[in-house]
């Protein structure tokens, strides 16, 4: 060892006074910043306190080497170091390798533009966990180092629920897709099943049409030889016979006329079966109809030795308003039935009025029989389309099983319904209970003013308009006979061919002064022989015969048809006396035949002027109230028409009649004619074919007015 004077002195107190310089160095650095805090402290001490109380996390950064100079307590917390760990340390250390380079130029761009606002990144703290982060930053501008304010916000759970939100987004797009994918794939198969349904339905519009082609034709047939039958007694009650016989022979035209309205149910059985069919409101007598009834059928039920019994008490009401066709029909089944069934005994029909409540009544009917009876579960059948119960008597009269179907249904639209009750071996009673407005007196009396008038038009002609030759073109040998008859009966005598080239023969050969052609006919039908008299084929003395067509075919078509022809007018069947002498006038003119007088002549404002004596403002007031006072008219007849209410269809065409002779609408007047006779003959198609063709007038009268 040395001892204390081998030690080099000088040296050492250098190096002493050395430290104590540097230690003087530094406690004046330090004093110095200091002093610069507590300045600072004492200037802003609200700074102070936000900056260490931020949410927020802020480090205080130098710029170029992004050391960190100073924080605050909520970046200790966030990045979960130590104040003195974090001090020192470059900032560009708390974030992931793969984001410094993304970071640098993040502060790059703080020091060269200033600001730095909302930058989205990931840092990572002590424990390695890696957080998201918003950091917005600005660049001190007095300082004299290059020094960066940061604020970094922890962003971490708006990360995850964004990410989260992305994911239900994805999902429900996924769904969503899939959805579509099934939306799409079962709207093709409803497009499929439609185009199916397409396909069927044109299949069954297909065989719609055939059908109704069918009923057409069925029509024709059966309306053909009823026509003859009709027509035949028609001629047969205006014969000289005692009274028995006129008695008979009533009652036949009664149940001819009856049946004509049977078939015409039936053959229109789609429509009741759609619910469309409307019911009649007419006064009408009750215990007359009924008596129609019984002594339509008094004949047969003597032929088999039956009884039938009539019972109605003398409180029941006299005139009601209602349908007396469909009551009719209903008990002409129900009795016609019974005496079928019935081999020994009797049948009576009974009435009763079980209910009166004022101005209404309900009545109900019943048709008892002491026939087979029917076995309990065979009832029910007896009411499906087309079906027959079973009987060990008169098998080959039960029918085509729609009598018992339509009688249901009417009765249901009548507000009743149709019941049986029956007993093997003891018979069966049928009843159904119908409610009707009482008749009031005005009522009644109105009726019988409209019920006379039609009895007189009936009335045929005493003799001939004018001495003419007529010929008739009718293939049916029973048909002509009966417009043969109907013809003598109004004073005319004729001659008959049977189809329309024999009447082309026939009038190239002689004049006439009319023709009657029926339209459908083997070989040449009436369109066809019509077209070429009118062509000269038939000789040039008769190319302007008038022609009257008759067909059983009665709609409005048809009626063009036979008017484009070249005919003059047209009956439809079941022809009748009435419709022959009203034909036959209408091709009249005073006394004299008129050759082709065609279609009456239209409306024209210029001749309504003429009438009115050049009085504009008169005459476009008329006009308007006519067409508006018309158009409301057929609205009604419309509506009467579907209700089989003819009584009340003729009085309105006769009203609509008058007010186009007014306005001198001819065309309308000539519609208006025919529309009443077909209302007289009860023939719906025509009527309502009529009412459309007035329909197109007053729409052609729009454009003239």
């Amino acid at each position: 060892m040395w001892d204390d004077a081998q030690i080099p002195v000088e040296p050492l107190e250098r190096l002493i006074a050395s430290l104590e310089t540097a230690r003087g160095d530094v406690d004046n650095h330090y004093q110095s910043l200091m002093d610069h805090l507590k300045t600072a402290k004492g200037s802003d001490t609200i700074y102070e306190s936000v900056f260490r109380e931020s949410q927020d996390a802020i480090f205080l950064v130098e710029g170029q080497t992004g050391i960190i100079q100073l924080i605050n307590k909520a970046a200790c917390e966030l990045l979960g170091y130590s104040e003195d760990d974090l001090l020192g340390m470059k900032q560009e250390n708390l974030f992931p390798e793969d984001k410094v380079q993304e970071f640098r130029k993040a502060m790059h761009d703080v020091l060269h533009d200033g600001t730095l606002n909302k930058f989205p990144v990931q840092t990572v703290t002590a424990s390695g966990e890696v957080l998201a982060v918003n950091i917005s930053a600005f660049r001190l501008g007095d300082s004299e180092q290059d020094l960066v304010v940061a604020f970094v916000r922890d962003i971490s759970n708006q990360v995850t629920a964004q990410a989260e939100l992305e994911d239900l987004n994805a999902t429900l797009e996924a769904r969503v897709e899939e959805r579509t994918k099934e939306i799409r794939q079962s709207y093709e198969e409803l497009e499929e099943a439609m185009r199916q349904v397409n396909r069927q339905a044109e299949d069954a519009c297909g065989a719609n049409q055939a059908k109704s082609q069918f009923v057409a034709n069925v029509s024709h047939e059966i309306r053909t030889p009823l026509n003859a039958v009709i027509g035949m007694i028609e001629l047969l009650v205006d014969m000289d016979l005692n009274e028995k016989q006129k008695e008979t022979a009533e009652i036949a035209q009664r149940s001819a006329k009856s049946l004509m309205r049977v078939v015409n149910d039936i053959l229109d059985f789609s429509k009741i079966e759609a619910g469309k069919l409307e019911l009649e409101k007419v006064v009408f007598v009750l215990p007359g109809l009924v008596n129609e009834v019984i002594e339509t059928y008094r004949f047969q039920a003597r032929e088999k030795g039956l009884d039938l019994n009539l019972e109605m008490p003398d409180d029941l009401p006299e005139c009601v308003v209602g349908d007396p066709d469909r009551v009719r029909q209903i008990l002409v089944n129900l009795v016609a039935n019974a005496l079928n069934f019935t081999s020994s005994g009797s049948v009576t029909v009974s009435l009763n009025q079980i209910e009166d409540q004022g101005q209404l009544t309900s009545i109900e009917f019943q048709v008892a029989d002491t026939g087979c009876g029917i076995a309990p579960d065979k009832i029910e059948t007896l009411f499906q389309t087309f079906s027959q119960g079973d009987s060990p008597v008169n098998r080959e009269s039960s029918g085509s099983g729609l009598g018992l179907v339509i009688s249901r249904q009417l009765a249901e639209i009548m507000g009743g319904s149709l019941t049986v009750s029956s007993e093997l071996g003891k018979g069966s009673v049928f009843g159904f209970v119908t409610r009707f407005d009482l008749a009031s007196q005005d009522q009644v009396a109105v009726n019988n003013e409209v019920e006379e008038p039609r009895a007189k038009v009936e009335e045929p002609a005493a003799a001939p308009i004018v001495e003419m030759r007529i010929l008739l073109v009718e293939d049916n040998i029973v048909n002509q006979k009966v417009a043969l008859g109907m013809l003598r009966k109004l004073g005319y005598s004729a001659q008959s061919v049977n189809g329309g080239q024999e009447a082309l023969d026939i009038l190239s050969e002689d004049e006439f002064d009319l023709v009657f052609m029926d339209i459908q006919m083997p070989g040449l039908g009436g369109l066809g022989a019509t077209k070429k008299i009118r062509a000269g084929e038939a000789g040039e003395f008769n190319t302007e015969v008038p022609i009257i067509a008759m067909t059983a075919h009665a709609t409005r078509q048809d009626r063009k048809n036979c008017l484009a022809a070249g005919m003059n007018d047209y009956i439809p069947k079941p022809i009748s006396t009435e419709l022959i002498h009203e034909a036959m006038l209408r091709v009249m003119a005073t006394g004299e035949l008129v050759a082709n007088k065609g279609e009456p002549l239209p409306f024209t404002m210029a001749n309504l002027l003429t009438q009115m004596d050049g009085d504009v403002d008169l005459a476009v007031e008329i006009v308007g109230l006519f067409m508006s006072d018309s158009r409301e008219r057929l609205k009604t007849i419309v509506g009467a028409i579907d209700n089989y209410d003819f009584g009340f269809v003729a009085q309105e065409a006769k009203s609509l009649e008058g007010g186009a002779l007014n306005v001198h609408a001819g065309t309308i007047v000539a519609l208006a004619q025919d529309l009443v006779l077909a209302a007289g003959a009860k023939q719906q198609e025509y009527a309502t074919s009529l009412v459309e063709d007035l329909l197109d007038e007053l729409k052609a009268m729009d454009c003239l007015v």
